[in-house]
C-alpha cells in the first residue's frame, strides 16, 4: 500500500488578486473621501470668508410699505412709509436705515431693530459691532449691535461723529468757546484735543486719532494724550488707511504719500491733476468704504504686499518697497479682481486692454470699439459689448468669442453665471443665461434691468400699473430666480 506523505505533498497556492483588487479599490475609496472631505472643506471656509451681504430697499407706493432684501432674501420686518438706507459696514453685513427721524438696523440675520428715535445723523463702525448717533437735541450715543445696549457718551455735540473699525473709539465736535473742539471717547471717558478741525480717522486704542485742518488744508495725526504730528501740508481730502489706522495714504499737490505711525510721509507716486488714492490690495476681508458727508474716511484692508493710487486717467502701480510704475493712462474705466493682479482697462479711444500688473511688458489689446466691460471675480476673462451690441467673452491674451448679439445689458453672476438681455424695444428686453459656447436660455421677458452683487442678483420687471413700478426676481445662488417683490421701486 502506497501512503502519501502529506508533509511532502506540493501546496496549493493561495489566488491573492481579489485580496489585491480588493485592497486598491478600498484605498481608492478612501482617498477619494479624503479628496472630498478636503474639497468639501475648502469649500466651507471660502464660502464663509467670501460671503459678503448686500442690502436693498424697496418701495411700494400703493401701500405706503418699505421693503428690505438681504441676499435673495425679503426680510420680515418691514417700514410704515417710506425709508432711506443710510449706510452699511465694511463687509456689508450690517445697514443703517432712516425711516420718519427714526434710526434702524438690518443684518444678515434678517432681523430690523429699532436703534433711536429722532436722529439727526449716524455711522456704523466697519466691523458692524457699534452705532453712533447724534439725536436732535444733540446727544451722542453708541449702540453695541450685538447686546442692544445703549451708552450716552455726550450732550451739545455736533453732526457726523466717527467710529474706528471696531466702534471701540469715537471722535466728535462739540461747541465750547467759539469753536468746535474735537473730543474722542474711548469706551470709558472722553479726551479733549484740539479745535475747528474736522474728524478723519481713530484706531481702536486711539493711539492713532487723524484730523483735518479745512483752513490750512493740513492732516494731523495724533493720540488720546495729544501728543500730535503734522503730517502733511496741502493735503486732499480723500485718504486710504490700513485696517488698524497705523498707516494712511493721502495726496498733495506734489504727489501721493503714506505714512506709517505717524511718520515722515513717503512718496509713492509723482503728483499729476486730481490724483487721489483709489483702493489697497486687501486681504479679501476687507473692501473700501467711503464717508460721503466728510469726504474724509476710506477704511481698507492691510497693506499687506501692493496697493495701487490713480486719478480719473492714469493707474500707478506701487510695490512694497515703495517703487511705483504708471502701468496705464488715458484711462476710461478700469476693473481690477480680488487678487489685485489683473487690470483691464478702457481708455478714451474706446480700446480695452489687459495687463498683469506684477508682470513687465505692455498691456495686451483686446479688443476695439468697445462701449462697455465687465470682468469676472478672479480676473481671468472679461465680457464686453461693442459698438454693434455684440457680446463677447475674452481671455487676458486677447482671444475673443461672441455669445450673442443685441445686448443692452447684462452681468456676470457671483458664480460666474452670465446674463443678457436682449433685443430692448421701449427699454424692455429678454433675459436670457448664456452659456459659454454660446447657447441662451430663457429666463424672462419684459425686463428693464440687471444687476449683481457680490452675493447674489436681481432683475426688474416691467408691470403694468407704472412706468415707475417693477416686480422684482432675486436670486442668491446660481439663476434660481424667483418673484420676491411685486409692484414696486
Amino acid at each position: 500500500k502506497n501512503e502519501s506523505n502529506s508533509d511532502n505533498e506540493p501546496k496549493k497556492k493561495k489566488n491573492k488578486k481579489p485580496l489585491i483588487i480588493f485592497i486598491a479599490a478600498a484605498t481608492v475609496v478612501v482617498i477619494g473621501l479624503i479628496v472630498a472631505g478636503i474639497i468639501a472643506l475648502g469649500m466651507f471656509f471660502q464660502s464663509k470668508s467670501f460671503r459678503q451681504g448686500a442690502f436693498t430697499n424697496w418701495y411700494d407706493e400703493s401701500a405706503d410699505t418699505t421693503y428690505i432684501i438681504y441676499n435673495g432674501d425679503v426680510l420680515p420686518n418691514y417700514f410704515s412709509g417710506k425709508a432711506d438706507m443710510l449706510k452699511v459696514n465694511g463687509d456689508s453685513t450690517y445697514a443703517l436705515f432712516s425711516c420718519d427721524d427714526d434710526l434702524y438696523v438690518a443684518d444678515s440675520k434678517l432681523t430690523l431693530r429699532l436703534v433711536g428715535e429722532n436722529v439727526s445723523t449716524a455711522d456704523i463702525c466697519f466691523d458692524g459691532s457699534a452705532i453712533a448717533y447724534v439725536d436732535l437735541e444733540g446727544d451722542l450715543f453708541i449702540y453695541d449691535t450685538a447686546s442692544g445696549n445703549i451708552v450716552n457718551v455726550s450732550g451739545n455735540v455736533l453732526d457726523y461723529p466717527v467710529l474706528s473699525p471696531s466702534g471701540k473709539s469715537v471722535l466728535y465736535l462739540t461747541p465750547e468757546d467759539g469753536e468746535d473742539r474735537l473730543y474722542v471717547y474711548t469706551g470709558k471717558k472722553s479726551y479733549k484735543l484740539t479745535g475747528d478741525v474736522l474728524p478723519v480717522g481713530v484706531s481702536d486704542n486711539a493711539k492713532y486719532i487723524y484730523y483735518y485742518d479745512q483752513y490750512k488744508n493740513a492732516l494731523y495725526v495724533t493720540d488720546k494724550k495729544y501728543n500730535n504730528n503734522k503730517i502733511g501740508s496741502n493735503v486732499k481730502k480723500s485718504f486710504v488707511f490700513s485696517k488698524d489706522l497705523s498707516s494712511v495714504v493721502f495726496t498733495t499737490d506734489e504727489g501721493t504719500f503714506i505714512s506709517n505711525k505717524g511718520g515722515e510721509k513717503i512718496l509713492i507716486a509723482d503728483a499729476y491733476d486730481d490724483f487721489y488714492p483709489i483702493l489697497l490690495n486687501t486681504d479679501g476681508a476687507y473692501s473700501t468704504n467711503y464717508n460721503m458727508v466728510t469726504n474724509a474716511i476710506i477704511y481698507s484692508g492691510e497693506l499687506n504686499n501692493t496697493f495701487y493710487v490713480g486719478d480719473y486717467s492714469n493707474v500707478i502701480y506701487v510695490d512694497k518697497a515703495y517703487n511705483s510704475e504708471k502701468v496705464a493712462k488715458n484711462i476710461y474705466y478700469f476693473n481690477i479682481d480680488r487678487a489685485s493682479r489683473n487690470l483691464y482697462y478702457l481708455n478714451n479711444d474706446s480700446v480695452l486692454y489687459y495687463k498683469d500688473l506684477r508682470m513687465p511688458g505692455e498691456a495686451v489689446k483686446i479688443a476695439d470699439d468697445v462701449k462697455s466691460f465687465m470682468a469676472d471675480e478672479k480676473g481671468k476673462y472679461v465680457y464686453y459689448i461693442n459698438d454693434e451690441d455684440s457680446f463677447y467673452r475674452a481671455n487676458n491674451k486677447g482671444r475673443a468669442k461672441k455669445l450673442a448679439d443685441d445686448v443692452d445689458n447684462y452681468t456676470i453672476t457671483f458664480d460666474n453665471k452670465i446674463l443678457v438681455v436682449t433685443d430692448t424695444v421701449d427699454n424692455c428686453g429678454t433675459l436670457y443665461e448664456i452659456a459659454l459656447f454660446g447657447g441662451k436660455k430663457l429666463i424672462d421677458e419684459k425686463v428693464m434691468s440687471l444687476y449683481s452683487t457680490v452675493s447674489s442678483s436681481y432683475y426688474l420687471k416691467y408691470t403694468n400699473d407704472s412706468a415707475l413700478n417693477y416686480d422684482v426676481y432675486v436670486t442668491d445662488k446660481g439663476t434660481n430666480f424667483w418673484n420676491a417683490l411685486t409692484g414696486v421701486y
